[in-house]
């Protein structure tokens, strides 16, 4: 089915409404999120699903986000690193490069060295964890894999490969001759997170929706069980009431005054004007029975007439709001099961 211009419109905005929560979602609700879910609802789906997507992160991503945190104000890096679904990981060689390579940088772009340090020891380095030693089986391979292309690289590929990690970010140019592990752009993992975290948000939406539906659905339909009951059972209440009371009276009149009222019934029908009387006097109680009725038919009426079009857009963005956040939910659990991926 193709969108209309205004159905597209209420898509995108949907849309972008989602996009613009998730994107500014806390790390610590990720985690709640991370969490809930593993224990409640994703693994009813699939018990492969894992949300911790661990990374090799290479010395030239590091120091190239410094800058432009040092000349911005922020970074890719800056803003990714401490979400909960990112591990980073990196041999010790990173804090050696660093030490090596930062101050001939600083020195040739004219960049307070200071600065730099103080945003890598506070804000980088904790959020990544650093392996002192490697496995040799492992290092080898992978400087094998290399072919002594660049032995500085050779740490981060065997940490890749004994980590089992989802792959290296790094822009060297060496690692992407390999076929071993997958390598990624920052901006593609920011990708992947964001994907995640705007699924992870609107499968909790709906799933907290959807018990809310549910639970309001239910409370409705006792309040109008609860309204006919209540209903029923005063006018069986009045109506036992009433003739318990013309019981409980008839029993006290004696019995030739009931001859004497019915003979006198009698009578009184079998003139044609006092019939018509008392047709008048039943069919008027009938007609103000009937008039409230009514009245009150119409009071309802009117009220749907005057909500329905507010009603008519809450259930539209409703049903597009709930159109986009299936789309999202769909695209998190696809781009969770291709972390499995290898090259």
């Amino acid at each position: 089915m193709v969108m209309g211009e205004k159905d597209l419109a209420q898509y995108n905005l949907v849309s972008k409404l989602i996009d613009e929560v998730s994107y500014e979602l806390d790390p610590e609700l990720i985690e709640y999120l991370i969490e809930f879910f593993q224990n409640n609802i994703l693994y009813s789906f699939d018990e492969d699903i894992v949300f911790k997507y661990k990374l090799i992160i290479d010395t030239n991503i590091v120091i190239s986000n410094l800058i432009t945190y040092y000349k911005n104000g922020n970074s890719l890096l800056h803003k990714i690193i401490k979400q909960p679904l990112l591990i980073l990981y990196a041999p010790k060689d990173l804090l050696s490069e660093l030490e090596n390579k930062l101050p001939s940088i600083c020195n040739k772009m004219k960049i307070d060295e200071s600065v730099i340090k103080a945003s890598l020891y506070n804000d980088i380095i904790p959020n990544i964890i650093i392996y002192e030693e490697l496995d040799d089986e492992y290092y080898e391979l992978a400087h094998e894999i290399l072919n002594e292309r660049d032995n500085k690289d050779v740490p981060f590929l065997a940490l890749s490969m004994e980590l089992k990690s989802h792959g290296i970010i790094s822009k060297d140019k060496d690692f992407e001759e390999q076929s071993e592990i997958k390598i990624w752009e920052l901006r593609e993992s920011q990708k992947v997170i964001t994907v995640i975290n705007r699924g992870m948000l609107c499968l909790f939406i709906q799933t907290q929706s959807l018990q809310l539906i549910l639970k309001t659905g239910y409370a409705m339909s006792i309040i109008i069980l609860n309204v006919v009951y209540n209903i029923t059972f005063n006018i069986v209440k009045y109506t036992e009431t009433i003739f318990s009371t013309i019981g409980t009276s008839a029993k006290k009149v004696p019995l030739w005054v009931y001859t004497i009222f019915g003979l006198a019934l009698i009578i009184i029908l079998s003139d044609e004007n006092n019939r018509k009387k008392g047709i008048k006097v039943i069919t008027k109680i009938m007609n103000e029975i009937s008039a409230i009725l009514s009245s009150l038919f119409v009071s309802l009426k009117s009220y749907i007439v005057y909500m329905t079009p507010l009603l008519e857009t809450v259930i539209e963005y409703s049903l597009v709001g709930n159109l986009v956040m299936i789309e999202n939910t769909a695209e998190m659990l696809k781009q969770v099961k291709m972390l499995d991926f290898k090259p």
